[in-house]
Order: C-alpha cells, then structure tokens, then sequence
C-alpha cells in the first residue's frame, strides 16, 4: 500500500475512534418522543397528563405518549425499571415502596398540586378518628392494588389499629366502590382524588354518604411528612347546593411528577415548564404560586428541574427551538472529531512523512557510503563494475521511492541521486585507469572529473 495512503488510513480509523469515544462521552440528544405514566383514564392523572402533553407541544417539544396504569404505585415500578420516561405519583407512595422497588435512579422534578385524601363514611356512623373503624368489622373499599390511594389508607389504618381481622378491606377502584355504596355493600370509601373528580362529587351530593373530617390532623401531619392539612370550607365545592355542608379538614399528599435520572434534561425542563403552565395558577384548594415546588420531595430533585425551578428558563430553551438541538448534537459529533484528529493532522502527517523519507534516504546513505567504501578498495575492473552495477539497484530503487513521496521531500531524494552520481563518477574514473586502453567503451561522467580526493591525471602528469 502507498505509505501516504497507508498514513490517511490510519488518521481516517483515529477519527473514527474520536468519534465513537465522543459518541461516549457526550450527552445522549433528545429524543424525539417520551412516555408519561398517568393512571385510570378517568382520573385526575390521566386528564393532568394530557395537559402537559398539550403544553409541551406547544412549545415544541417532542412527541409525547400516555400510558395508562393502575395509579401511583404501578407509575413508580414502570419509572424504577425504566418502562418510562416521567410519572405522577402520589406523596408517600415512594416512602411506601422503598424497600420494594429500586429507587437509586428515580428522581423528582416537582410536586404540583394538592390530593386530598377523602374519607366518606355511611351517615348514622359515628366516625370522628380512624380509630372508630375497628367496631362492627365495616367494610372498607381502600383503593385497587397499585394505586397511592390504598398504599395511604393501608398505612392510616395501619397506625389506627385497622386491620383484616377487625374489619373487611375491599380492593376496588373508586367508581366501583361508589356503585358497591349505592347497593349497601360498602360502609366507608378511602379515595384519593381532586375535588372536581366525578366520584367525589356523586358522593358529596349523597344524602346517605358523610364527609370525615380529620381533627387530629396535626398529628397526621407531624407522624407522615408527606401529609399536610387542607382546609375545605363549607360551601366551598359549590355555594349553589353548600358543599360541603360543614367545613372540614382533609389530610392531603401531594401529586408529585417524577423521571429518571438518565431522561434528558431538555425533556425535564420542558415538563418543568409545563407543570408550571398547569398548575402555576392554583384551584380550589391550592394558592396560585403555590405549585410546582421543590419543598418536601421524597427523592432527590433532578437537577433540570432544580435549576428551573430556582433560576428560570436555561438560554438554551429560550432561544433554541427543540428539534434545533437534533441538530447540533449531531454537528457537535461532526465536528469534534475533526477538530481533535484532522486539524491536527495537517501538521502531524508531513512531519511524519518526512520523517519517513529521511528514514529511508539515511539508510540509503549508508548503502552508498558502504558501495563507495567498497569501490576505492576494489583492485580489479571486474570488481569495481561488480560495486557500479550496486549502485545502480539502489539509484533505481530511489527512483521508485520519487513516484509516492510527497513533492515537499523530493530536494532531499535528488540530493540524494546528485550525490551518488558523484560517487558513480569516481567509480567510473577509476575503472578507466584500471582498464587502460579498453577504456574506450566506459562512459565519461556527466560531472566532468571528479575525483573526490584523487589525484588527477593532469596531477599526477605534472
């Protein structure tokens, strides 16, 4: 192979190396699509997934897919073992699961808004404390499984002495337990939800259904972090009809919306933003400003978020639409491997071509000083013609070596041919006056005499 190409081949695999290891090292591009874990398609998850999935494309951002599940437990398995990209999960249910499910690579953007946990009894009950739940063995729907909804009320009922051997846990969906309500097969309801969702509102509106209200919140409060109090007043849900019918205080987790930490940062801060679209503004029972927030995460914060929440908007994301970053994370792989390894080799491969060609012309400056040694000691004609047509192997090989160095080396090579033209020339003198008067037919030099130390035949004439 050429020795040029052969060191092109070799600067072409060293880019390629730089690529690959810049492949490595850089950060993954965005993707062009994500997937949010929401919940039942009736509830509050679903509808606030849908929200931000609209708010994201509004800002460009890429394409995103909901997936249903069963609710806040089943969100943080899909999210532990990277099913998805984002869930909502509910306040506690990470505490729950922690011993469960593998959480190292789980990580928080932000809570974003208030879930109050409501507790409808049958009226004539007396409920004032969960305590009370321990009489008659009363039938409880607490949620289906994989929902936040049952990992809190298990937990209260729990720390309240409620259990299958004093009362009848019934895993089903809230708007089964309200159907099973309605047909006297259900005493209380456990439910997690939003005050506006469907089966809060059937249940409000219930005569034979009553709202707890949780006096010894504070306690609540100070045992589980993740629970605060949230006060409904009466007629706050509707001052048409006065729900509710009293004020009550509910214990309420927090919606909070998690990733992973490997989910790119563009995709957190565009669902940061999003979040802050949805629910900057408040409702019912939340303040606006109140939400998102960074306070009382159950997992370390992802560190986009972080710095949205508590800096802003990144420039990028102000000033570089999404789909742009495609392509500049692929020029960025373009263009670092060219910096590192071609612009490097404009002065890299002469050098070493040049090293190559003197390499080679030293070596055969070695041959012609041995050739030329050998032509001063030669005694006969015969010799010395023996040493002239050496000479001429290696002239023809330095020819050759002309047609695949570079036109920078070439002064070095005919330096080299000049030189041992002169070497020839000696030679040729010598074998003249070896050979006397057959010296008829032995070439005259093209140099003239040169002797190179010798004496002269006018010399040794004189």
């Amino acid at each position: 192979m050429n020795t040029k190409v052969a060191i092109w081949v070799v600067v072409g695999l060293l880019m390629v190396g730089a690529f690959a290891l810049t492949l490595a090292l850089s950060d993954p591009p965005p993707p062009k699509r994500f997937v949010i874990a929401t919940g039942d398609p009736s509830g509050a998850y679903h509808s606030y997934g849908q929200k931000l999935a609209k708010a994201i494309e509004r800002q460009g951002g890429p394409a995103v897919e909901i997936r249903t599940t069963q609710g806040s437990a089943e969100n943080l398995r899909l999210l532990a073992e990277g099913s998805v990209d984002v869930a909502f999960v509910q306040g506690g249910v990470p505490s729950a699961l922690r011993g469960t499910v593998d959480l190292d690579e789980v990580r928080s953007i932000a809570r974003v808004y208030s879930e109050p946990l409501w507790v409808f009894h049958r009226a004539g009950l007396d409920l004032q404390l969960l305590t009370d739940l321990r009489a008659g063995r009363l039938r409880i729907a607490i949620g289906p499984d994989g929902s936040g909804t049952q990992i809190i009320a298990l937990e209260l009922l729990k720390a309240n002495g409620v259990t299958e051997k004093n009362a009848k846990l019934l895993r089903m969906a809230a708007r089964d337990a309200v159907a099973a309500f309605g047909r006297d097969e259900v005493d209380v309801i456990f439910t997690v939800a939003g005050p506006n969702a469907e089966h809060v509102q059937k249940l409000l509106r219930n005569r034979d259904a009553e709202l707890m209200s949780f006096f010894n919140h504070e306690a609540y409060a100070r045992r589980l972090s993740y629970l605060q109090a949230v006060d409904v007043d009466q007629g706050l849900l509707s001052l048409e009809e006065n729900l509710p019918l009293r004020p009550v205080t509910l214990l309420a987790p927090s919606a909070t919306l998690m990733t992973r930490e490997s989910t790119h940062p563009r995709v957190v801060e565009l669902c940061t933003r999003a979040a802050a679209e949805v629910f900057a503004s408040g409702n019912l029972l939340d303040l606006a400003g109140e939400y998102p927030s960074s306070q009382g995460l159950e997992a370390p914060q992802h560190e986009a978020a972080h710095r949205y929440l508590s800096e802003g908007e990144s420039w990028m994301s102000r000033h570089v639409p999404f789909w742009a970053l495609l392509w500049i994370q692929r020029l960025k792989l373009l263009l670092i491997p060219l910096l590192a390894v071609l612009l490097p080799a404009f002065r890299v491969v002469p050098a070493i071509l040049g090293w190559w060609v003197r390499r080679i012309i030293k070596q055969h400056y070695e041959s012609l000083r041995d050739a030329e040694a050998r032509m001063r000691t030669a005694t006969t004609a015969e010799e010395l013609e023996r040493e002239l047509a050496a000479s001429d192997r290696i002239e023809d090989e330095m020819k050759d070596l002309s047609k695949r160095i570079p036109g920078n080396a070439l002064d070095m090579l005919y330096a080299w041919r000049t030189h041992v033209n002169m070497v020839q020339a000696e030679a040729l003198a010598r074998l003249r006056e070896l050979r006397g008067s057959d010296a008829a037919d032995i070439p005259s030099s093209p140099y003239g005499d040169l002797s190179f130390g010798r004496a002269s035949s006018d010399d040794t004439a004189a």
